[in-house]
């Protein structure tokens, strides 16, 4: 095996035919780059080295002279992958569109796996999805029931104050107010019928738990 090792490597033409797969996939990722439409790929001198060492040099450097040169938004190969770089003027535009970009899949290779330890971290996506399709498409309609709902929840909670009146929980009493507009944008207009004692009697938001923040 050894000597079948060496005969490998000290064969100027298989050593050739090795460098030409590489390189070979190397452009065939690059083309496939262009293909898919995707932000312009900074040029860079050394391949497989890429841009690696000027970002390890000067990294604000090479950000800034790329920036005015590929405009916004521009990707750089650096430490054999392809790094897409966003302005902060197009970063909103990048966020809106979760089904192609999430923050918190790309924080999971780099930091310390939540979703593995605690469970509820797995269910953070799907919360924001929910939030956005079902809350945030209907918030024009849901504006007027939440002005209702917040002016119930104070009289409920605080009261007219016609005399002076001190609250001695501030953080649980805003809770509670809080916890009812919610519960009726959940649950629907029947909040009251269906959890009133638990809520409305006990004032206790801190029990009434719904695992979507």
């Amino acid at each position: 095996m050894e000597k079948l090792i060496e005969f490998l490597l000290g064969n100027i033409y298989i050593q050739s035919f090795i460098i030409g797969l590489i390189l070979a996939a190397f452009l065939s990722k690059l083309l496939r780059r262009t293909n898919l439409n995707e932000p312009p790929l900074v040029y860079y001198r050394f391949p497989i080295i890429g841009h690696t060492w000027s970002f390890l040099k000067d990294c604000d450097k090479l950000i800034l002279e790329s920036r005015e040169k590929y405009g916004e938004t521009f990707s750089l190969y650096v430490y054999g992958q392809i790094r897409t770089i966003v302005g902060k003027e197009s970063t909103h535009e990048v966020l809106r569109k979760d089904q192609d970009f999430s923050f918190r899949q790309g924080n999971r290779s780099t930091q310390l796996p939540t979703h593995l330890i605690f469970k509820q971290a797995t269910l953070a996506d799907e919360n924001i999805i929910i939030i956005r399709d079902f809350i945030a498409g209907k918030l024009k309609q849901l504006i007027s029931r939440l002005q209702n709902n917040i002016i119930n929840a104070i009289d409920l909670h605080i009261g007219e104050c016609v005399e002076p009146k001190v609250i001695r929980y501030p953080r649980k009493t805003l809770m509670d107010i809080i916890a009812i507009p919610i519960a009726d944008i959940i649950v629907g207009e029947r909040i009251g019928e269906i959890i009133g004692p638990f809520t409305y009697n006990k004032t206790s938001s801190s029990k009434f738990k719904i695992d979507l923040f």
